[in-house]
């Protein structure tokens, strides 16, 4: 019987990147509204594009395409800015009880963002801006998070030798299963484990370096003027890092002594 476990691998991602950002387990409702709202969010990376050009014109040109995008705001803060609010809560319960932040098992995103101030205008970010970088975080972490580990579940097939040599790197170190019924919840594989799996970490960097999630980084910018490698490249100037180019360049590839290699 043919297994299709796309669509539940990438459910599953989706619902523990849900929970690095807010804390909490969410039901199967609220994931799905979520992931509802970031596939809209995606589509309006495109659909609302045009109101970057001229926006104080595009206002009165394109006024029912703003409404549509101050609707859409208002759905996505609806559905964040309460979850970011009962994190705070906690948090706050927490400091007033004398748990120190380093005690916490788990630190959410939204707890990196009660405290931060912007620099400039020194104040705390409002709940419409955390609920605004809460969705940056699900938009950029999914589709990538989720590609890559795709890309290296079909290496591992194509390659059984290396997942045979992965498999047994993971029973060394968390144990061997045991026969069918019995009891393997000491078999669960923990954050503890995972710093001592070198394989699987170079597995990981592997895959990354052969299928990057992305052919290209977002484009940064030169502060002032400076050479490199001969070139002058002018202040202000944008820099693309064509990390794909880069990972399959034999000339880039300086692998440490300190990790194993692997070769897909």
């Amino acid at each position: 019987m043919e297994v299709v476990l796309v669509d539940q691998f990438k459910h599953v991602i989706f619902c523990l990147l849900v929970y690095m950002v807010f804390g909490v387990k969410l039901d199967e409702v609220q994931i799905n509204q979520i992931k509802g709202l970031q596939h809209q969010a995606l589509l309006a990376t495109i659909q609302f594009k045009i109101l970057d050009v001229f926006p104080r014109v595009g206002k009165v040109i394109f006024r029912n395409l703003w409404k549509e995008l101050t609707t859409f705001r208002k759905e996505t803060e609806s559905m964040f800015i309460p979850l970011i609010q009962v994190r705070v809560k906690y948090i706050e319960e927490k400091t007033k009880a004398g748990v120190d932040k380093k005690e916490e098992e788990n630190v959410a995103y939204v707890d990196t963002l009660v405290n931060l101030e912007l620099p400039e205008e020194k104040r705390k970010l409002t709940y419409e801006e955390m609920a605004s970088l809460c969705g940056e975080f699900l938009g950029a972490a999914s589709d990538t998070t989720f590609t890559s580990l795709q890309w290296i579940m079909a290496y591992l097939v194509k390659y059984p030798s290396i997942q045979e040599k992965l498999y047994k790197e993971i029973c060394e170190i968390v144990g061997a299963p045991e026969s069918k019924g019995e009891n393997n919840n000491n078999k669960l594989i923990k954050e503890e484990h995972l710093q001592k799996m070198s394989y699987l970490k170079a597995v990981i960097l592997e895959g990354l370096r052969r299928q990057t999630p992305s052919l290209f980084l977002l484009p940064h910018r030169v502060s002032e003027e400076m050479e490199l490698n001969g070139y002058v490249i002018p202040k202000n100037a944008s820099i693309h890092f064509m990390v794909r180019e880069m990972g399959l360049d034999a000339k880039m590839n300086i692998v440490s002594i300190h990790r194993p290699q692997v070769s897909i």
